[in-house]
């Protein structure tokens, strides 16, 4: 389970329009669909943003699913295929994460 787990885990950099670093920070996949559960202020005023995962892959941010700033929390999408993801329950809506993720992050 730790190493699943683990594999699941990804770095978040973040750049701006002119493609520079503004910030980093970390997430980890959630969903067999390529869903990242962050927090809302790593990608504040992103630009773009790719995932970095351990095994030196990367995968830029598609889409922003959903944001609740009164949490710090974020659901982002990358693209990519077979990509690990911790499984934390049964959830049918992004919106529903926050069930299962106070305190994770």
């Amino acid at each position: 389970m730790v190493k699943r787990a683990s594999d699941a885990v990804v770095r978040i950099v973040v750049s701006d329009e002119a493609d520079q670093e503004t910030a980093l920070g970390s997430g980890f996949l959630i969903f067999a669909d390529r869903q990242i559960m962050t927090n809302q202020h790593v990608i504040k005023n992103a630009h773009s943003a790719i995932a970095k995962l351990a095994n030196g892959s990367f995968f830029p941010v598609a889409a922003v699913v959903a944001v609740d700033p009164e949490k710090d929390r974020a659901v982002l999408k990358v693209a990519g295929d077979n990509l690990p993801f911790v499984s934390l329950a049964e959830v049918n809506s992004p919106t529903n994460v926050e069930l299962f993720s106070e305190g994770c992050l």
